[in-house]
C-alpha cells in the first residue's frame, strides 16, 4: 500500500500499526523525590554548603528567631504650657501694625503697640519666642500712628 501523504488519520488503514512522527525521549530531568524539593543541587568545588532550612513551618524563621518586643512605655500626659503660649500678642501687634498704615490708622495703631509691648513682656517671662513680630508691630503702628495724625492734622489746617 502507498504512504498517506497527510500522515495517520482519515484514510489510513486501519489494519496497519501506526507510527509516531518522532521518536520518543527519555524525560529531560531525573524524577523529584519526595519530600526534596527543589531537588538538592551539587554545589561547586571549594564552595560553602547550601543553609540547611530548619524544621517547622517552611518559610517561618524558627521560635524564638525574632527579636524581643519594645519596652512599653506609659502614654505622656498633660505638662507644662510650651513657650508658644502668647506667641499671638505678637503675631496681633505685626497684623495691626500693617493694618494701620494700610487702612486704619489710628484705629490699629494703638492697638499694634499696646499688643506689641505685652509680646515683648511675655518674650521676657519666656512665655512666647516671637520677639521680632512684637517688636515689628510696635514700630509698624508708631508709623501708622504718626502718617494718620499727620494727615489729620494736614486736613484740619486747610
Amino acid at each position: 500500500m502507498s504512504e498517506n501523504p497527510y500522515g495517520p488519520g482519515q484514510g489510513a488503514d486501519p489494519n496497519e500499526p501506526q507510527q509516531p512522527n518522532e521518536p520518543q525521549q527519555p524525560p529531560a530531568a531525573p524524577p523529584v523525590q519526595p519530600g526534596a524539593y527543589p531537588p538538592p543541587a551539587q554545589p561547586a568545588p571549594g564552595a560553602y554548603p547550601p543553609p540547611q532550612q530548619p524544621t517547622g513551618q517552611p518559610g517561618f524563621p524558627p521560635q524564638g528567631a525574632y527579636p524581643p518586643a519594645a519596652p512599653q512605655y506609659p502614654a505622656a500626659g498633660y505638662g507644662a504650657p510650651t513657650a508658644t503660649s502668647k506667641n499671638n500678642l505678637g503675631t496681633w501687634a505685626l497684623v495691626l501694625g500693617i493694618l494701620s498704615i494700610v487702612c486704619f490708622g489710628l484705629l490699629a495703631g494703638i492697638p499694634a503697640i499696646v499688643l506689641g509691648n505685652k509680646g515683648k513682656a511675655a518674650v521676657a517671662q519666656g512665655l512666647a519666642t516671637n520677639r521680632g513680630a512684637a517688636q515689628a508691630g510696635i514700630v509698624l503702628g508708631i508709623i501708622g500712628t504718626v502718617v494718620s495724625v499727620i494727615g489729620v492734622v494736614y486736613r484740619v489746617s486747610q
